[in-house]
């Protein structure tokens, strides 16, 4: 990893670890495809930001993120819940994510579509995550 560089979970479904590549790129990025792989890189590693798909492990996102909150060095840790594949429940979703925003410490809630029409889509929503990395360790 460049040491100057932010490291950046990326909790997803294996559809959508692509695409966060290239949003991400530059980034010292570790995958976790299950909540158990998430977890065990969060105890072996010190992350800047989580971000976990709405899809990830087959819909666990906030029972992992509820596991985060209970691990001391993460407690401060920014958790970005994000859908960037379809979703026939998306307004569902989004209304449930809010609720818990508070109770659950997530930091901010994305979909794909907040991103439709603007000229470089995957490269505003990096400049969104980015908000949550400090200064000096953007890429």
């Amino acid at each position: 990893m460049d040491s100057k560089n932010a490291r950046i979970l990326v909790a997803e479904a294996p559809s959508a670890v692509e695409r966060w590549r290239a949003i991400l790129s530059g980034y010292d990025i570790l995958v976790a495809e299950t909540s158990k792989q998430a977890l065990s890189l969060l105890e072996n590693n010190h992350v800047d930001l989580i971000i976990c798909g709405v899809h990830f492990d087959d819909s666990r996102a906030l029972n992992l993120v509820t596991q985060i909150r209970k691990i001391k060095a993460n407690e401060k840790t920014p958790v970005v819940i994000a859908r960037l594949l379809p979703s026939e429940l998306s307004k569902m979703l989004k209304q449930s994510v809010n609720v818990l925003q508070n109770e659950l410490g997530i930091s901010r809630y994305i979909e794909i579509e907040e991103y439709d029409g603007r000229t470089n889509p995957e490269s505003a929503m990096r400049a969104d995550l980015e908000e949550f990395l400090p200064v000096t360790r953007r890429a």
